[in-house]
């Protein structure tokens, strides 16, 4: 009684709620609003509403009268009138949707309907009816139905199936409702698709299980959907059941985001824009990522088929990994090298809240590395890998560190480092090659302690931390190159080789020091110091710079500053500015300065110095220094004037002339001293605070 009064009061309540709502729709809306009901009394009450439903019949209305093909006349009825003017259309009204203004048609119980004609127009709905006998539409010959409306087949009886059947040819709606309701299972709702397509708007629902709601793949037929898919199953089973689809393509093509269903594919294809969101680990043959659409995994893995082909066109995007989530979700799974194609200008994303593996299976297009939601998450390498495209790694929040570890990595676009991202490569084998432009920003950092080689052959950026302190070679390779950045490029480790005869152009600060030593493969390789850049070099190697190449550092502004502890070699070449510092002798044989020669703490130099019309002499130490006529001779005529900088005493070793319009200056905490030599000034005398002792010395 309980169970009746139910079903009689509900009726009444949503009698007028029906007449807009699909029977999919009534069904996911009663298991929301009355969850205490039984099963058999939804059931119950979604046959006594299907019954009620026919009251929400409007004129323009077709259903089949017998078993028949669509464009025959006699195989329909139509409704010309409220409420109940049912009768054969006639030619002027044809059959559902050779004229407009169909609206809903139903095949009714025991029918079965051949699609041979494509029509006119769109119809508003299609119903394959619920009943004690099969009934289905079939499409042959390619012909194509148009519903702008749902699509609901309903089964209600034992070993009774309610089907379409889309062996080829198109059918298009907005959504799709398989629903089977009491019987055993075997009262099957389904569509079967051969090489047919089913295009959906909106939802697939599928209100049992996979023995009796579901997608049938009996060949390669294809489902563009753009909702989602939820219950059932998509098989290529003979009357449904939980195996996976052996056949077909489910295409997710929505121009926005969509939740991509819990099922085993054969083809995935991820098509239009937005994101498409798993649900589940996911299971596939083929996987295809196309037009400027996302994929992302989140916490779910995908498993593909070491026959199965997977595509990545330009424009899309893979995320891997769920920022929140612990789970290492891998690159798929399963997929040889020869069958991933993966489009130079796609992107793989790796953001784990966990350290992440990073496949080297692909060939990548843009390999993207993010951070989880906790800082310090790495992404290594598990194979030797090739970026076509870009390498960027850290998104400006928490920090991330990608690690080649002992594989080798080119990468033939740019490699991007941004704020918190790390590239480490701490181990002692594998090449890295950087073809494209690294750029560093503020707080990345680029750090190089292995002893493994490494190649740049677009230059350097370094906004942030720039170190190269393993043994490994660094060679500067293939196309002339510029170095740049606000910080300094640090070389502390392996050797520096420019090789191919090309100039690589220093316009920044660039640092060699322990062994390292800086030396070209050719007669023509050189290195450039541009405008205002500096290059020191404190190598504990005795090497002279450049030893095989061409130094050039004459550019305005320029520094060269040789720093060692200890003798050195001085590259015999022009300088615009050069700094000798350190202790011990510098060789300078055949060394110019058109800028400033700065002598620095106990250094010294062995031959004299050729100085420019506009040269200038700093001394500027904290030791107590004589001078050498191998940088200051007799006669100084560099209007840059002779400088005594520093906080000990600088004193003569013998007379001097200041030519004309050639100060001699001497700033605050400096000393000078003549020795009793003879000092003659053509140009101004400046003081800046400092300490002047002539002694007898003819002024």
């Amino acid at each position: 009684m309980y169970l009746i009064l139910i079903v009689l009061t509900t009726a009444t309540v949503l009698s007028g709620f029906f007449l807009y709502r699909s029977r999919s729709s009534c069904i996911k809306y009663l298991s929301s609003k009355f969850p205490l009901l039984r099963q058999t009394g939804i059931n119950l009450l979604l046959l006594f509403l299907f019954s009620a439903a026919s009251s929400g019949q409007a004129v323009g209305d077709f259903r089949t009268r017998t078993t028949g093909n669509w464009n025959s006349r006699s195989t329909w009825e139509r409704l010309n009138s409220l409420p109940s003017g049912w009768a054969q259309p006639t030619s002027s009204q044809g059959y559902p949707g050779r004229y407009s203004g169909t609206g809903t048609v139903t095949i009714r119980n025991g029918h079965n309907v051949t699609l041979n004609v494509s029509p006119s127009n769109d119809i508003g709905s299609l119903e394959i009816e619920a009943g004690n006998t099969t009934n289905n539409l079939t499409f042959n010959g390619g012909y194509t139905l148009k519903v702008t409306g749902d699509v609901n087949i309903n089964s209600t009886s034992n070993n009774v199936a309610k089907y379409i059947e889309i062996n080829t040819g198109t059918l298009t709606c907005t959504n799709l409702s398989l629903n089977s309701i009491n019987g055993n299972n075997n009262t099957d709702a389904y569509v079967s698709l051969t090489s047919g397509t089913l295009n959906i708007a909106g939802d697939i629902s599928m209100n049992a299980v996979a023995r009796r709601t579901y997608i049938y793949f009996n060949g390669n037929g294809t489902v563009n959907v753009g909702g989602t898919i939820s219950g059932g199953n998509i098989t290529s089973s003979s009357g449904g059941g939980s195996a996976a689809p052996t056949n077909g393509t489910v295409n997710y093509n929505n121009n926005g985001d969509q939740d991509i269903g819990t099922y085993t594919y054969w083809t995935l294809v991820i098509s239009g824009s937005g994101t498409k969101t798993l649900q589940a680990a996911t299971s596939l043959r083929n996987l295809e990522i196309t037009e400027s659409s996302v994929l992302d995994t989140r916490q779910y893995q995908i498993t593909g088929n070491s026959s199965g082909t997977m595509t990545m066109t330009g424009g899309t995007e893979l995320i891997l990994g769920n920022n929140t989530s612990s789970t290492n979700i891998l690159f798929p799974a399963s997929f040889t090298t020869a069958n991933i194609n993966l489009h130079n200008n796609s992107t793989v994303i790796y953001t784990a809240n966990t350290n992440q593996t990073v496949s080297g299976v692909p060939v990548y297009g843009n390999l993207t590395i993010l951070p989880g939601n906790t800082a310090g998450r790495t992404r290594t390498l598990s194979a030797n890998t090739t970026i076509n495209g870009n390498l960027i790694i850290g998104d400006g929040t928490n920090s991330t560190s990608f690690l080649p570890r002992n594989r080798n990595i080119t990468i033939n676009g740019a490699t991007i480092i941004n704020n918190n991202g790390i590239f480490i490569d701490d181990n002692n084998s594998g090449t890295d090659i950087f073809t494209g432009q690294v750029t560093i920003a503020p707080s990345g950092q680029f750090l190089i302690s292995s002893n493994s080689p490494t190649e740049f052959r677009g230059g350097i950026t370094n906004n942030g931390v720039f170190t190269s302190s393993g043994s490994g070679q660094t060679s500067f390779s293939t196309n002339s190159q510029i170095i740049n950045g606000t910080n300094t490029i640090e070389f502390n480790g392996g050797n520096i080789n420019i090789v191919n005869n090309i100039t690589v152009t220093n316009q920044g600060t660039v640092s060699i020091s322990g062994s390292a030593a800086l030396n070209g493969a050719g007669n023509n390789s050189r290195w450039l110091n541009d405008t205002n850049s500096t290059l020191s070099y404190s190598s504990t190697n005795t090497q002279q710079p450049m030893n095989t190449g061409l130094l050039t550092a004459t550019a305005e502004g320029n520094t060269v500053s040789y720093e060692r502890s200890g003798t050195q070699t001085v590259k015999n070449t022009t300088y615009y500015n050069l700094t000798l510092s350190g202790s011990g002798s510098k060789t300078t044989t055949g060394v110019a300065v058109n800028g400033t020669l700065s002598l620095e703490e106990t250094a010294t130099v062995s031959a004299a110095i050729s100085y420019g019309p506009q040269a200038a002499l700093q001394y500027n130490t904290s030791n107590t220094r004589t001078v050498t006529n191998n940088e200051w001779p007799a006669t100084f005529s560099g209007t840059g004037g002779v400088r005594i900088s520093g906080t000990l005493q600088i004193s003569l070793n013998r007379a001097k002339v200041l030519e004309q319009n050639v100060p001699l200056i001497i700033n605050s905490g400096a000393s000078f001293r003549t020795a009793n030599y003879d000092l003659t000034f053509g140009g101004s005398f400046i003081n800046n605070g400092g300490t002047f002792n002539a002694g007898s010395s003819d002024i």
